[in-house]
């Protein structure tokens, strides 16, 4: 037995599970943690090509790429004719694609007494693609392109959303304790494909969307205090299906999106600690981009994943980085990041841990996707998630407190939907290696 085989099962975090699944499961989870393994002593390499690659890309933004990854087409046919993809490239997604469970550090240690010895337990959050999600509470209505927030520790607020041409200005709470849903503050304007983002502990901002009938500038804070909306500044151009990230806690970078004129690759932002608020034009990133995804990886970056430009679904990212944190507004770069495995624009993504990013659903091009994966931000490796109950993109997705995915409203192309779909994360407590030579 390895020094790392010693398992500890928290059974009152555990999902009900027949015999052969809990044998299963264990079994896919001890792979994973030799995949990490193994990972780890590939990591130190990688990361020392990928500072020297960073430097290169930050000192010469403007260098071209020496080889154009295929892209697909929205709404092409299955032909292929939409994807130029060469073997190299097809085996390197085969590599990215390996995994089939991924267990991830919450950087949380549990402490269990024994008759004779105290023993420091690491908690680690287990996801496979053998897990299932389960039904979870209905919406009130019928939302696609709804966005939502955790709002604390026991509070979720989804906002706006459409059904067909028809936006609403309506929002709902899910309550943790109770797992439902109940009527939450009214909006002053209809949205539909918006973003929300918490700027503290006591607001949150609604940012841009369409309102059924033209895009919008306008921007919406919330008192978690009152529960009621007032106006906030407005954004420099109007925008829908974009992305949001907080930087160094202080600044709000509103990405990409589309309106009337198409998809934009501009960005706009927005000092929080400045009064009075005013959004400034901040710096383009290098395609047009509606629908991506955007993830923190440290304090100073951000990679921008997937979305589509008029006619494309990418499967590229890019990279953003703060260059110079004493400018007025700070100095920001975009570089070229590393591809991604399957294109997807609309997905929906929450943060397992702060190197891991769950994606959810989304359309590919051709398709509305049922599929998740689990990608690792450092590395840009994928592991296969568990497949949804119905294909859904434009929806909204958060993870709670207690370890579950809530994944709620979208839409599967010909309907809006207002289900919810719950995956629930199992915890292992791994006994440390220092112990096992005791033993």
């Amino acid at each position: 037995m390895t020094d790392l085989e010693v398992i500890l099962d928290d059974d009152d975090l555990l999902i009900v599970e027949t015999k052969q699944e809990e044998e299963k499961r264990d079994e896919l989870a001890l792979q994973a943690l030799e995949l990490q393994q193994q990972s780890a002593l590939e990591q130190e390499d990688f990361l020392a090509a990928a500072v020297v690659q960073q430097r290169v890309q930050v000192q010469s933004p403007t260098k071209p790429r020496l080889a154009e990854r295929g892209k697909r087409k929205r709404g092409s046919g299955g032909g292929g004719g939409g994807m130029v993809v060469d073997e190299d490239e097809r085996e390197a997604k085969r590599q990215k694609q390996r995994g089939q469970a991924v267990l991830l550090d919450t950087g949380l240690v549990r402490t269990q007494a024994t008759t004779t010895t105290l023993l420091n337990l690491k908690n680690m959050l287990y996801l496979s693609s053998h897990m299932a999600f389960v039904p979870g509470p209905n919406l009130g209505v019928r939302r696609g392109a709804c966005a939502a927030s955790l709002m604390d520790g026991s509070h979720m607020l989804v906002v706006g959303g459409n059904l067909g041409n028809v936006s609403t200005a309506t929002t709902e709470v899910l309550s943790m304790s109770t797992m439902t849903f109940r009527t939450g503050p009214t909006m002053s304007t209809q949205r539909s494909q918006s973003a929300t983002i918490m700027l503290d502990s006591r607001r949150m901002m609604v940012i841009g969307g369409y309102d059924g009938a033209q895009y919008l500038d306008s921007t919406e804070v919330m008192n978690l205090s009152t529960y009621e909306f007032a106006p906030g500044p407005r954004l420099t151009t109007r925008r829908a299906a974009h992305a949001v990230c907080l930087l160094l806690n202080r600044y709000l970078l509103v990405l990409g999106g589309k309106n009337a004129k198409g998809c934009m690759e501009s960005t706009e932002i927005l000092d929080l600690y400045r009064a009075p608020w005013s959004f400034v034009k901040g710096p383009n990133m290098r395609r047009k981009r509606g629908g991506a995804t955007v993830a923190m990886l440290d304090s100073t970056r951000a990679v921008v994943i997937g979305g589509h430009d008029d006619d494309r679904t990418h499967d590229t990212t890019e990279i953003l980085h703060i260059v110079d944190t004493a400018a007025d507004p700070p100095g920001m770069v975009f570089t070229l990041g590393p591809f991604v495995a399957t294109p997807r624009s609309y997905a929906a993504a929450v943060m397992l841990n702060s190197g891991h990013l769950y994606i959810i659903g989304g359309h590919d091009g051709l398709n509305c996707l049922d599929s998740t994966e689990v990608l690792r931000l450092s590395t840009m490796e994928f592991t296969n998630g568990p497949k949804m109950k119905a294909p859904r993109f434009m929806c909204a997705a958060i993870m709670l407190k207690d370890q579950r995915v809530v994944v709620c409203g979208g839409t599967n192309g010909p309907t809006e939907l207002y289900t919810s779909e719950l995956l629930t994360l199992p915890i292992y407590s791994f006994l440390p290696a220092s112990w096992m030579h005791a033993l």
